[in-house]
């Protein structure tokens, strides 16, 4: 996904479409968008791919534009994640995602749940401020259905329609027992986004909305993960 974000951010507003074969880890970008991958078929899904490419079938997608302390306007056509998705992104490293795939990022999700602890965020959107304690807060452009918390709040994430997802979510904290409520929260969010067809609005620990520019402040700063790889810290700013 990194690199075909890289590649898409030259492609912007120049007509020129792309194409795109998925070879990556996640191919998180191909999930959204509906082009065959290995969850589709771990053995054709190449040439399904380019078959795609072939019959010329064209979607317009929305591409944002991101500020973090690493980068200034880098363009983003999946999302961002700042605390638990960035921790998580972080610990699956090349040879774990080498030696198992897909399976690398859950691994690493539920051993960064166990230890999910909250921090201060001041969050700006379309000129609203909203400030309190959180443990993840993630910003999408678009995202496949295991991106759970793109999805857990408002429904499907739109990648044409000029929003930005923006979905925060308050960890429980404590000993033991909180870990566990932890992962029965996200278990919870994750069938209901994977199996249910409506929004997981009663979960009272998921809040959000769709919004043009989203800005945000963390105290202390916080990993910023954009399509995939680690680019600077908060404050950030997308839109």
């Amino acid at each position: 996904d990194g690199t075909v974000g890289a590649v898409a951010g030259v492609l912007v507003n120049t007509g020129v479409p792309l194409g795109i074969v998925p070879r990556g880890t996640a191919n998180a970008f191909s999930v959204a968008l509906g082009i065959p991958t290995h969850i589709d078929d771990p053995t054709g899904f190449q040439n399904a791919a380019a078959d795609v490419i072939l019959q010329g079938h064209v979607k317009e997608v929305d591409t944002a534009i991101v500020t973090t302390s690493e980068v200034n306007d880098y363009p983003m056509i999946l999302l961002l994640g700042i605390g638990y998705e960035a921790e998580m992104v972080e610990a699956a490293d090349r040879d774990l995602k080498n030696a198992l795939g897909p399976l690398a990022y859950i691994i690493s999700g539920a051993q960064k749940l166990l230890s999910a602890e909250n921090f201060k965020a001041k969050v700006i959107v379309d000129g609203e401020t909203a400030e309190g304690d959180v443990a993840a807060i993630t910003v999408a452009n678009a995202a496949p259905p295991f991106s759970v918390l793109a999805h857990g709040h408002i429904g499907e994430c739109i990648y044409d329609d000029g929003k930005l997802e923006a979905i925060g979510y308050v960890a429980e904290e404590g000993g033991a027992t909180a870990k566990a409520k932890n992962i029965v929260n996200m278990a919870r969010l994750f069938s209901g986004v994977m199996f249910g067809d409506k929004p997981v609005q009663s979960e009272d620990r998921i809040f959000g909305g769709r919004y043009s520019e989203v800005k945000i402040e963390c105290d202390p700063p916080q990993k910023v993960v954009l399509d995939g790889e680690l680019l600077g810290n908060t404050p950030v700013c997308a839109k």
